[in-house]
């Protein structure tokens, strides 16, 4: 896997990632990471050992143009697509805002996903993502807490 993670004061941490345990502090994003398989791509994000979360939201930049998609959030890409994770499963939805700041993504469909009390593993079929490397911003929401990833970039 390779993605970003934090170190143990909250830095961000690339390349390949172990699996870290805090156990003081705000709620944390500890890893991010994607890995591509047959047809598909597998974005993991785990949550700290001793947080759990409402929604993950995944914003996907598969043009990787912050000219093109939603930018809004402070999230410092142009994103395509959105998976959103909860409990009882996750969809994949294309962006369709009027303006790049418009809130606006229309359901697609469903797709498989592994969502425990500390983590999400959504797998995405290469055909969402094209051919090119694709940034990844992934945001935790837990009530009115919310923690937001480093930008990751993988190719499917």
């Amino acid at each position: 896997f390779v993605g970003v993670g934090l170190d143990e004061v909250g830095q961000p941490v690339h390349g390949l990632l172990p699996r870290h345990r805090r156990k003081a502090g705000p709620a944390a994003i500890v890893e991010c990471r994607a890995r591509g398989g047959d047809g598909a791509i597998d974005v993991a994000v785990v949550v700290r050992v001793d947080e759990t979360f409402d929604q993950v939201l995944a914003f996907l930049d598969t043009d990787r143009r912050t000219s093109t998609g939603y930018t809004g959030l402070g999230l410092g890409i142009g994103a395509d697509q959105l998976v959103i994770a909860t409990s009882t499963g996750a969809g994949l939805y294309p962006f369709a805002g009027a303006s790049q700041t418009s809130w606006s993504w229309p359901t697609r469909r469903s797709i498989p996903a592994v969502v425990a009390p500390h983590a999400v593993v959504l797998s995405l079929a290469k055909t969402d993502l094209g051919t090119g490397p694709v940034d990844l911003v992934v945001r935790v929401q837990r009530g009115s807490t919310v923690v937001v990833s480093a930008k990751v970039t993988f190719t499917p």
